[in-house]
């Protein structure tokens, strides 16, 4: 328990519980079905600020028996049955309240999660999209609606949409970055090139993102920026001896096929295999390359590590491509929950 600056006191949940259980037990006779409502619904959310999502569930029924036009319980119940994995039940209740209130965002964007979690990417994307008629720089509303045209693979589609968000929030670094890969995805290499670098401005030490940059450098044949970028990674690194044998070894490659420099590029190498790199399928596009220097002290170094052996064979080793985007990325995420329910229609 605590006071607020006013001096009112403020009270938990639990305290909340308990002292609507206790007026409540005292007064049903007296009170009418829609006021018995409000209360049920009153301790429903109460236990659902409690984590408790079973007793939420109960009193919050309990209150659309009583009152089924009660606005308020129905988006709640929706809300536990979202958290339970009941999302058939949860798009019921929505798909009720979005008709009454066709204008409210929060129901839409709650429904539109609702039916992503049930499987249904296109009756996501077409909610999201009503949502962002309504409310069109919302930024939540774009960077789902993003991650729902990511996971549909329209690739293009989801860099509109981040472009989108990107002149909400320029300076939001995670809009930035979601804005760089969806355009690598969407084959816009130099738009992509222009917002890593924008992004590692301010997150300089964000090495997979440093990494990715440098792959693009190298598709872009802008060489020496790769090897600026890759030295970085192999030297900024810790405790993910995965990446920096990547960086490693594609720098070994530039430096042995693309920049002619032999030493430094053999030292490289010898540094990737030192991290573990295997993978059979990038050592054998670097041996195929028809303008590998020093191919003598390679195949040497690699027959040494018992490396040259696996490509003969084919065997495909660890080290292959750097690390994933997080998936969290590339999935909508649930509205934030507010500070008060919709109002009732």
């Amino acid at each position: 328990m605590s006071r607020s600056r006013a001096g009112f006191v403020l009270l938990s949940p639990a305290a909340l519980i308990m002292l609507l259980l206790t007026l409540f037990s005292g007064c049903t006779t007296t009170l009418t079905r829609s006021q018995l409502a409000v209360e049920y619904y009153n301790i429903g959310t109460a236990y659902f600020e409690l984590g408790d999502l079973a007793k939420s569930a109960s009193f919050l029924s309990r209150a659309l028996e009583l009152d089924e036009s009660l606005a308020q319980a129905s988006y709640n119940l929706a809300r536990v049955h979202v958290l339970r994995g009941e999302y058939e039940a949860a798009v019921e209740l929505l798909d009720t309240l979005a008709r009454s209130d066709p204008d409210n965002v929060l129901i839409i964007e709650t429904l539109a999660y609702a039916r992503f979690l049930d499987g249904d990417m296109a009756g996501a994307a077409t909610l999201y999209d009503q949502a962002l008629e309504v409310s069109p720089a919302d930024l939540d509303l774009l960077l789902n609606r993003a991650a729902v045209a990511e996971l549909s693979g329209d690739n293009a589609g989801a860099a509109s949409l981040l472009r989108r968000a990107y002149q909400v929030d320029p300076e939001d670094p995670t809009v930035i970055l979601r804005l760089a890969r969806a355009e690598v995805t969407a084959g816009e290499r130099a738009a992509a090139i222009e917002h890593y670098d924008i992004y590692l401005e301010t997150n300089e030490d964000d090495w997979l993102a440093r990494f990715e940059l440098a792959g693009l450098y190298v598709d872009a044949e802008y060489y020496g920026l790769a090897l600026t970028q890759l030295e970085l990674v192999v030297d900024g690194v810790t405790g993910n001896d995965d990446l920096r044998g990547q960086a490693a070894f594609l720098r070994a490659q530039v430096l042995l096929t693309a920049a002619e420099e032999e030493d430094e590029g053999i030292r490289s190498l010898q540094t990737a295999i030192s991290l573990g790199y295997s993978d059979s399928d990038a050592i054998a596009d670097l041996l195929a390359a028809p303008n590998l220097v020093g191919r003598d002290r390679v195949e040497a170094l690699l027959s040494e590590a018992g490396l040259l052996e696996s490509v003969r064979d084919g065997d495909a080793g660890a080290g292959g491509e750097a690390e994933a985007a997080p998936d969290a990325e590339r999935s909508p995420h649930s509205p934030a929950d507010p500070e008060a329910p919709p109002s009732n229609p």
